[in-house]
């Protein structure tokens, strides 16, 4: 392949585009437009009805519309990538979102919720304090009295 204003044929993707922006019907079209603007600066070297001139001139034409298609690409490019960043942006916030709004919700107590759990809590200590006591009560009634006196 010919070598044009530092494109090398077809491959005037950038190194940081990724597969599926290659793969897209955009870039795609865009891609061929520019293989067959580099075709027509080879077929117009080995043409011999234009005078060098003309040559010149048309070279000239031919490489400015590479130029602008590859432009185009580039821009493109941009555009998937911007859209592609903006997705996972808004997909990161959605989780992010669904994660605070739950932090939130674990985190404050209401005051009515607040006095359940001391009540509970409450509750829970008389109930081990009892329960402490029925065990007293068991030991103290199989026949050992010396150690409920």
């Amino acid at each position: 392949m010919m070598k044009i204003n530092g494109f090398n044929g077809t491959n005037t993707q950038t190194g940081a585009m990724g597969m599926a922006q290659a793969n897209d019907s955009v870039s795609k079209n865009i891609q061929n437009q520019i293989a067959n603007a580099q075709q027509k600066l080879q077929d117009l070297s080995s043409n011999e009805e234009l005078s060098l001139e003309d040559k010149m001139k048309k070279r000239q034409e031919i490489q400015q519309e590479i130029t602008n298609l590859n432009q185009q690409l580039r821009q493109h490019q941009i555009e998937q990538r911007k859209e592609q960043q903006s997705k996972k942006s808004s997909m990161d916030d959605m989780v992010a979102g669904t994660k605070n709004t739950s932090a939130k919700k674990g985190t404050g107590l209401s005051q009515a919720g607040m006095r359940a759990m001391i009540s509970a809590d409450s509750s829970m200590k008389q109930a081990k304090v009892q329960g402490s006591m029925e065990i007293g009560r068991a030991s103290c009634t199989d026949g050992r009295k010396s150690r409920c006196a």
